[in-house]
């Protein structure tokens, strides 16, 4: 059952919020208690200009919008973040954590569950996704979409899949790259502090049924002194699009070529850490193409399939020691969607299946070198949304999905071959009620059941199994007026045999790898927005997030209480914004991590029509932090205090 506090918070927020609807605003917008798309920014909640088409996949229902935050192209510009991982910072709930490793970034959210990240439509792979998205210029994104709700079935799957993730998906970063729909050409130069500097360019067009974009970036840094966290990256986007009577296709490539060397560990005793190892270079292919064809106004059949590469020459060396040879990673991942969409007058019904393969030849690392692996996955998924009237909606679905082992290796030196883990199942149900041209309530309740992944280690005297768990969700928006708007959204899981990472590993140098415990917890938490436009030249983003296990292991991992805000300042042409993030601090194998407070501004004049100076400056305060901690490498410290300057240039 969800935890009293859950439920007296939500009580006691609706009676609250009510005698307020009697000050709110009323608009045109209003005038209509009609369900609609909504997208949760600095500005108030408002239809979404890029709402994805009702036949797409990562549509989700109205009972999961609570659970969703947009951040729009004019969100990502006034941010001016360094990559992605900015952005989803400032989502409510998610708490990103860094480490100068294979895999840089973690995304946690709602207790330490990971995310899956969609790039155009294409399932990133695990091995590669967080150095990928890193390098990805943030001037070539639409929109980043965080769905923190896993019930929304269509997307991807729901448990470990050629990874070592220790639990279910929490849910999906969307990231939608820019599609011109009129003619435009920009161009972008910055340099900054540590020899930072980005040079891009993008041009893009629609004629009538064509449309087409292409884009390239250039960005260096030579990072921190003796840090080893200098970077260099090339990037290429190229799209196209041809849409005509009912008939639609897209075509993406993005190939990226960086060296990234991992940052140093600063050890207990105050020095750096003697590791010296990098990609150099790693280079990721994506191709995805996708098309949908409407046979009348109700039926809509779409395909999407995917191609990656990601080719890394790995180094592991040694400061002051002689280099010793290169290993390379290669790992291909492929994936193919088969849908259809009825979309009648009262329900939209979708089924479809979704297949993934991925192969490493050259294994990966982490005590997997030279070890072939080669994995893929079946889904299926039936889902549902029905309206009762205009106020009320109804949805459920239940997915699939059937892992087949190849090659592959588990728990370091156990070899598999062709075996089949068990089936992972995932049931949902979900209801969205408007009350009223202010309220709207949405309840979510789901079981997923998930096996475990084979490449976890367990602590001694311990056997991992599969994972059990029950969702419960519910929350409550209110659009009260321009300059105040509220999103409350209260969750308990409780889930069998949840993974924890222990203080304890196995193996050592890059091959270091975390061993798990598991027990039944009890997750519980909140999170709070709040939004509006103050005035003309104001606006405001305020989030507030809770979360709680019952496990104290698991607890101890948390930050239990995280803030963000993002304020923006606009009047002709000046505009200034300002981002700040609070979290609390928390252990990382044993040793505190986190507890800090960073802030981020910047301030842009509009030249004349076609040109924008901007300053910038991260970490304002040049707060010492770090949010990982590893043992034999030591904290993985932010590098404090940045500045620089933009130009944007249109033509």
């Amino acid at each position: 059952m969800i935890g009293k506090k859950l439920i007296s918070t939500v009580c006691l927020a609706t009676v609250a919020c009510m005698p307020l609807a009697a000050f709110a605003e009323t608009s045109d917008s209003k005038e209509s208690s009609e369900l609609s798309p909504v997208v949760v920014s600095a500005d108030k909640v408002k239809k979404q200009d890029n709402q994805e088409n009702v036949s797409s996949r990562l549509t989700v229902p109205e009972s999961a919008k609570s659970g969703t935050e947009v951040f729009t192209r004019k969100d990502i510009e006034a941010m001016h973040p360094r990559n992605v991982f900015d952005i989803l910072e400032q989502a409510k709930g998610i708490v990103v954590t860094y480490q100068g490793r294979k895999h840089p970034y973690f995304i946690r959210d709602r207790g330490g569950d990971q995310m899956g990240i969609i790039l155009d439509g294409v399932y990133l792979p695990w091995s590669a996704v967080s150095r990928v998205v890193a390098s990805l210029p943030v001037n070539m994104i639409e929109s980043v979409k965080v769905v923190r709700d896993s019930t929304v079935l269509t997307i991807a799957p729901m448990g470990p899949f050629g990874a070592d993730q220790a639990a279910s998906g929490q849910g999906f970063i969307i990231i939608t790259t820019k599609k011109s729909t009129s003619p435009e050409t920009e161009l972008n130069i910055g340099y900054g502090t540590l020899d930072t500097q980005k040079y891009q360019i993008f041009h893009g067009d629609k004629k009538d049924k064509l449309s087409y974009n292409i884009g390239y970036t250039k960005a260096k840094t030579d990072g921190k002194d003796n840090w080893y966290n200098f970077s260099d990256s090339d990037s290429i986007l190229l799209k196209g699009g041809y849409s005509d009577k009912g008939f639609s296709s897209n075509l993406m490539l993005y190939n990226d070529r960086t060296t990234s060397p991992f940052q140093r560990g600063l050890e207990s005793n105050g020095k750096l850490s003697s590791a010296k190892w990098g990609y150099d270079p790693m280079e990721t292919t994506v191709i995805a193409y996708d098309m949908a064809k409407q046979w009348n106004k109700q039926n809509t059949t779409s395909f999407s399939f995917s191609y990656t590469k990601v080719d890394s020459d790995f180094h592991q060396d040694t400061f002051g020691k002689a280099p010793v040879a290169t290993v390379k990673y290669v790992d291909y991942w492929r994936e193919y969607n088969l849908w259809h969409t009825i979309a009648a007058d009262k329900d939209t019904l979708k089924f479809g299946t979704q297949y993934i393969s991925w192969h490493t030849p050259t294994g990966t690392a982490g005590g997997f070198e030279g070890q072939e692996q080669h994995e893929e996955l079946y889904g299926y998924y039936l889902t549902d949304e029905h309206r009762v009237d205009d106020r009320w909606t109804v949805d459920g679905g239940i997915r699939l999905d059937k892992r087949h082992i190849i090659s592959g290796t588990g728990e370091i030196a156990k070899r598999i071959n062709d075996q089949w883990a068990q089936d992972g199942m995932t049931y949902s149900l979900g209801t969205s009620y408007k009350l009223n041209s202010i309220y709207k309530l949405s309840t979510r309740l789901a079981y997923s059941r998930q096996p475990v992944s084979e490449y976890l280690i367990p602590i001694s005297g311990v056997t991992l199994h599969g994972e059990k768990r029950w969702k419960y969700e519910t929350g409550i928006t209110a659009d009260y007026n321009k300059a105040f708007n509220v999103a409350l959204t209260a969750f308990y899981y409780n889930i069998d045999n949840c993974k924890i990472a222990t203080n304890q590993t196995t193996g050592s140098g890059v091959n270091t790898t975390t061993l798990y415990d598991e027990a039944d917890v009890g997750r519980r938490g909140m999170e709070l927005g709040v939004n509006g436009q103050l005035s003309d030249h104001w606006k405001y983003d305020l989030s507030y997030s809770y979360i709680n296990s019952s496990n104290a292991d698991d607890n101890s991992q948390l930050s239990t209480n995280t803030y963000t805000l993002r304020l923006n300042y606009k009047n002709k042409d000046i505009a200034a914004n300002v981002t700040a993030l609070h979290l609390d601090p928390f252990l990382s194998y044993g040793k505190r991590a986190g507890n800090f407070n960073r802030v981020d501004a910047n301030i842009s004049k509009d030249l004349d029509k076609n040109r924008t100076l901007t300053l910038y400056v991260r970490n304002l305060g040049d707060v010492q932090y770090a949010t990982i901690y590893r043992p034999s490498l030591g904290y993985f410290n932010d590098v404090g205090r940045t500045y620089g300057v933009e130009m944007s240039m249109k033509f």
